[in-house]
């Protein structure tokens, strides 16, 4: 299975899952909405991105294996 990733800004959430983007606000209602769509337990890269990323990866880190991805290390790909 193919792992999610989020890219998180200060507004929104886009979360690329099995071939499908998604787009959340970046509050509760959206972090609720990721947790819908994801598998329990699996793993979600999200990139690191200033302060915005922090909220998201302390809500999801209690059921869900987070990464958070260096975007200088994105840019590579």
């Amino acid at each position: 299975m193919e792992a999610p990733v989020a890219d998180v800004s200060k507004d929104k959430l886009v979360v690329y899952f099995q071939g499908k983007l998604y787009e959340f606000p970046n509050n509760k209602q959206g972090f609720e909405g990721v947790k819908q769509i994801l598998p329990k337990g699996c793993k979600i890269g999200i990139e690191s991105t200033g302060v915005y990323h922090i909220n998201l990866v302390k809500y999801l880190g209690n059921e869900y294996d987070v990464r958070i991805i260096n975007p200088l290390v994105l840019k590579k790909f």
